[in-house]
């Protein structure tokens, strides 16, 4: 479930994506049916990259998490937007080196967001998650509450 009720389709969307070719393309034509403009920064892992808890983190040799926290501060401004799409999809390539299996990568996400509501005032953060399995994909909203 993701559109106008989480993000009005006239408010342009920051989103934070992995830079996954095979599934990019599908989430960015599932996306464009809800937002009026998305503004996608994608790097690998994408989502994940801001979790607390991705084992990552520090291995770029840069804090990655902060850099995107710069990216997505700098693009609000740009885009005169507070709407924020945080997605994170599976199989991801990335989450199977670290093993990392649904219910973490869900997790992680949430933890993404709560990540970017406390750096930031006024942004909205909608969590995401797109599946694929053969044929089958499904991109739809990481419900925090039902989670627990």
């Amino acid at each position: 479930m993701y559109g106008p009720k989480l993000v009005p389709r006239s408010e342009n969307l920051i989103l934070i994506s992995c830079a996954d070719g095979h599934q990019l393309p599908d989430i960015i034509e599932h996306l464009g049916n809800f937002a009026f403009c998305r503004h996608t920064l994608t790097v690998h892992g994408g989502a994940l990259r801001l979790s607390r808890n991705f084992p990552e983190n520090g291995n770029a040799g840069y804090p990655v998490g902060e850099f995107l926290l710069h990216q997505i501060e700098e693009a609000r401004g740009l885009k005169k937007t507070n709407a924020l799409g945080l997605i994170s999809h599976y199989p991801c390539a990335i989450a199977t080196r670290h093993s990392l299996d649904i219910p973490t990568v869900l997790a992680m996400t949430i933890d993404a967001k709560v990540r970017v509501q406390e750096a930031m005032s006024g942004v909205k953060v909608v969590p995401l998650f797109h599946y694929c399995d053969g044929d089958r994909r499904r991109t739809m909203f990481i419900n925090a509450k039902r989670l627990r």
